[in-house]
C-alpha cells in the first residue's frame, strides 16, 4: 500500500473526528460512512464493482464490530448511514421496514461514573428526538450509539484492516485497483484562459 492512500484514509477519520469535535455532527458521520463504504469496497472480491450494503456490512462485521458497551448490528449502522448520507436525518427505509433499528446518536462528554438516573434523563431525550415524535419507534426498534465510542472503535478497525492490508497480497492488488483513479481537482486560473 502506498503511503499516500493510507493518509488519504487516515485522513478521513481525523477530519470526521474534527468535525465531532466542532459539534458537526452530520458531517462527521457522513465522513465516517464514507470511509467505511470505500474500506468495505476495497475489501470485497475483485468481482464486486460497487460499495454497497453487503460491502459496508461485511467490513464492519469484519474489523469494527462488535462495539464495547454497545448492541449496535451493521445492519443498524447501514440504516444510519442512509438516513444521514441521503437525508441528513437518523430515519432510513431500511429502519422504517424493521431491517434494523432507528440509531440514535449520543455525546460522551462526560468524565467519571454515570449518574444512576441517567438511563432515565437518556429516555426522556429520546422522546424529544423529531424522529421519535414521527413516528411510534418502540424502545427496541432504537438504538442508542455513542458517536465518540464509534469513532473510536473505527480507528481501531482501520488500524486492523491496514495491518491485515500488509500481509494480503489480493487485498493490496484490491487497494490498488480501486484506489488508483483517486480523485482529481482542477485549478483554473488565468494563466488557462
Amino acid at each position: 500500500m502506498t503511503a499516500s492512500a493510507e493518509f488519504r484514509l487516515r485522513r478521513l477519520l481525523s477530519e470526521a473526528r474534527r468535525l465531532a469535535d466542532s459539534k458537526s455532527h452530520d458531517g462527521a458521520l457522513i465522513l465516517a460512512f464514507s470511509l467505511v463504504d470505500t474500506l468495505g469496497l476495497i475489501n470485497a472480491p475483485a468481482s464486486k464493482v460497487d460499495a454497497g450494503s453487503s460491502t459496508f456490512c461485511a467490513w464492519l462485521d469484519e474489523y469494527l464490530l462488535p462495539l464495547p458497551g454497545e448492541t449496535v448490528t451493521s445492519d443498524d449502522l447501514w440504516g444510519a448511514r442512509c438516513g444521514i448520507v441521503h437525508a441528513l436525518t437518523q430515519e432510513s427505509r431500511h429502519a422504517r421496514a424493521g431491517r434494523a433499528r432507528l440509531v440514535i446518536w449520543r455525546r460522551d462528554l462526560t468524565s467519571g461514573p454515570r449518574d444512576p438516573s441517567w438511563s432515565r434523563h437518556l429516555e426522556l431525550a429520546i422522546q424529544n428526538v423529531p424522529s421519535i415524535v414521527r413516528y411510534p419507534w418502540n424502545a427496541s426498534q432504537i438504538c442508542v450509539v455513542s458517536l465518540e465510542g464509534f469513532l473510536d472503535a473505527l480507528a481501531v478497525g482501520l488500524d486492523r484492516f491496514l495491518e491485515h492490508l500488509e500481509t494480503d497480497q489480493v487485498l493490496q492488488e484490491s487497494m490498488s485497483h480501486r484506489l488508483h483513479a483517486s480523485l482529481t481537482v482542477l485549478t483554473i486560473t488565468d494563466s488557462y484562459l
